[in-house]
Formats: C-alpha cells, sequence, structure tokens
C-alpha cells in the first residue's frame, strides 16, 4: 500500500460521510464501494490466505454492482458480478481452504450465480433481494 492510497482512502472516507449526511443514498453507495476497493488493496500486503483475499475481492464487485443498480447500467452490473464470479471460482478451487466448509462456499457459489442471472431481468427488486441473501450467506 503506498501513501497516496492512504490518503486518497481518506478523501473517500470524508466524501463518503458528506454524501450519508446528505442523505444521497445513490452517492453514498457508490462512496462505500469505493472505500471498500481498499480492503483488497490492503490485504494484499497481508500474509492471508488467497481465498480471503478472494472472497474480498468477491464483496467488492458484488457492493459495486450494487451500487451502479440505480443507475440501470445493467452492462456494468453484468461486468462487475462477472469478476466476482471470477474471484470467488478461485475460491471454490482451493481445496485446502473449502475443507469443511464445502456446503457454505457452495451455497455462496449458487447465489453469486443467481445473483448474475438477475440482471436479464433488469428489475431492481429482484437484484436487491438476491443482492440481500448473498450478502448474508458471505459473511
Amino acid at each position: 500500500t503506498t501513501n497516496e492510497d492512504i490518503l486518497n482512502f481518506g478523501k473517500a472516507l470524508d466524501e463518503t460521510v458528506i454524501s450519508i449526511k446528505a442523505e444521497d443514498k445513490k452517492k453514498s453507495l457508490e462512496q462505500l464501494a469505493n472505500l471498500y476497493e481498499y480492503l483488497p488493496k490492503y490485504i494484499d500486503g497481508l500474509s492471508i490466505e488467497e481465498s480471503r483475499k478472494n472472497i474480498l475481492q468477491t464483496k467488492y464487485n458484488i457492493l459495486r454492482a450494487y451500487s451502479i443498480v440505480e443507475d440501470e447500467n445493467w452492462k456494468e452490473v453484468q461486468n462487475q458480478l462477472e469478476q466476482a464470479d471470477t474471484a470467488y471460482t478461485k475460491v471454490i478451487n482451493d481445496v485446502n481452504y473449502i475443507q469443511n466448509k464445502q456446503e457454505e462456499v457452495l451455497r455462496v457459489y449458487v447465489l453469486i450465480k443467481e445473483l448474475r442471472n438477475s440482471v436479464s431481468l433488469k428489475d431492481k427488486d429482484i437484484f436487491y433481494i438476491k443482492y440481500k441473501n448473498l450478502m448474508n450467506a458471505i459473511q
């Protein structure tokens, strides 16, 4: 992590607080996604299992998708969910990590696929339901 990343995180945090205080839901979601983007960067410098890093990347991409649903930019939503799927596939392929957690890991994988499939409906309410189910499972 560079000093520039730390300064940019501080700026993003300030902008997030301002958006929340202004009760600007759309901007707040965008800013929260921007903040979450730093987690995989920070974690990358630590000696943490690759699968944990991939889970953070997955969460970031899902949150980014959620933050742009209001714009109905379904192509970018789909792009973010494809990236989440790619990151989570690495978790599924990590035999050591999923040992004793196969059911939980596979459930999350199925929920990612369901969320991706919901994008073709272009219905925000269905997306939000699938998002909530996925985020509850990926904790």
